[in-house]
């Protein structure tokens, strides 16, 4: 087999993300412009997303199994074209006046779509990276979670300020086209990348329904940060309706400019923070990233909760009062400072989970059905992030939210640590 130069491999790599940053950004850009454009309640807004989560988690094993067969080149190409599609369909819903529920029609074709992208994303990726060190790997892996950040940061950012400078190109969903668009045309320069070696040979076709047992242990906590991500994605709803109800304008703002402007400060600073979480749990390891990722979790949910229920927070008139706020509040400033802290800590998990996948399946060297039981518990907890969240909101409040969501990830994430230790302390005493 031929050696790979790190120049092929950063190109193929830096490719990869940018393919999974246009599919988020026209995803969020998605969950932006319904936002505005329809009224929905939160549980609807959380319905109609949620049959993209929901086709995406139950496609990930079927994805995963084209993986093996079509090989990375066919495989997103064939993705990039279904997603392009999808929005072209959603754009026909929205200028023809269709009844805007059947955006869920659209919405499963894109899960499907985006099942495949990001199940050849991780297995390709696996690939390019099995022979550097774990350290490095954290970071190949902690770029590709910091590309889905940033590619929901990008699409929330264009379409903030095309809120402000062009509302009437708020107008449909022709953002969400571009950005789908762009990862096709990613995919097309993938394809003189891709080393020919990483597309699976006859001998290995026959175990296409492989899924290494021990990625299986990784399922728990990848659930509950799904959970949690679910919740995350309907936050321009929750945003929307917190600050009509503390100020009594619609229109939501920190300092009353746009939605997408204000939720893209939030994605950057987490993505800077996944970042330094691969740094982190390059520094801890595996398994006591894992815990003090977790038990940090547990703490930071609840502390979010708090801090968005706040009155205070949303009454400043520009940054510079927010700042104010947070250094002339002593319990604003203990829960900024204290959620940066333990939410840092948290952001160890995303890339030692990814990581651990990656090297459960570098022997075997079949990745697809591993990956796609990732990309179905990813979008099951979604969808159920997506529903249940709205419901509590819209019921409870943010403060409860914040509460269930802790206690729902608690035993998932520990159940996981606890799973990987056991298989570790046997394999010692062996």
């Amino acid at each position: 087999m031929r050696k790979i130069s790190l120049k092929e491999m950063f190109l193929t790599v830096i490719t990869l993300y940018l393919i999974v940053i246009f599919i988020r950004s026209a995803n969020a850009s998605f969950i932006l412009l319904s936002t505005l454009n329809y009224n929905f309640t939160t549980v609807e807004q959380g319905l109609i997303q949620g049959s993209y989560s929901l086709t995406e988690a139950l496609s990930g094993f079927a994805s995963g199994l084209l993986y093996e067969y079509l090989g990375p080149r066919k495989s997103l190409l064939t993705a990039s074209i279904m997603l392009t599609v999808s929005y072209g369909l959603s754009n026909l819903i929205y200028y023809e006046n269709i009844d805007p529920y059947l955006l869920i029609l659209p919405q499963i074709l894109g899960g499907f779509s985006a099942s495949l992208i990001i199940v050849s994303s991780i297995a390709l990726l696996a690939e390019e990276t099995i022979y550097i060190s774990y350290r490095i790997r954290l970071f190949g892996v902690g770029g590709l979670e910091a590309s889905n950040l940033l590619g929901y940061g990008l699409g929330f950012f264009v379409g903030g300020l095309l809120e402000v400078f062009a509302p009437q190109a708020t107008k449909g969903f022709i953002l969400t086209l571009i950005f789908s668009s762009l990862a096709f045309l990613m995919s097309i320069l993938l394809r003189e990348k891709v080393r020919e070696e990483l597309v699976y040979k006859k001998f290995y076709r026959e175990r296409f329904f492989n899924v290494e047992r021990r990625s299986m242990y990784l399922v728990p906590m990848w659930a509950g940060v799904s959970i949690i991500l679910g919740v995350a994605f309907i936050s321009p709803r929750i945003i929307q309706k917190i600050f009509h109800l503390q100020t009594g304008i619609y229109h939501p703002s920190f300092y009353h400019s746009s939605l997408g402007i204000t939720l893209v400060i939030a994605v950057l600073l987490l993505s800077i923070a996944v970042l330094f979480g691969s740094f982190l749990s390059g520094y801890f390891g595996r398994e006591r990233s894992l815990l003090i990722g977790s038990l940090s979790s547990i703490v930071a949910i609840p502390l979010i909760g708090v801090l968005i229920s706040r009155p205070e927070i949303y009454v400043t008139r520009s940054f510079n009062d927010m700042l104010k706020l947070i250094f002339s509040d002593p319990l604003i400033t203990f829960l900024v400072f204290s959620l940066i802290l333990f939410g840092a800590l948290a952001f160890m998990i995303p890339p030692t989970l990814l990581t651990l996948l990656a090297e459960f399946t570098d022997k075997t060297r079949v990745r697809g059905p591993s990956s796609g039981v990732y990309v179905t518990t990813l979008g099951i907890g979604i969808f159920i992030g997506n529903v249940l969240g709205g419901y509590i909101f819209d019921k409870e409040g943010i403060l409860i939210l914040s509460i269930v969501l802790s206690i729902i990830f608690a035993p998932l994430s520990l159940l996981t640590y606890f799973l990987l230790k056991y298989k570790a302390d046997m394999g010692r005493r062996r």
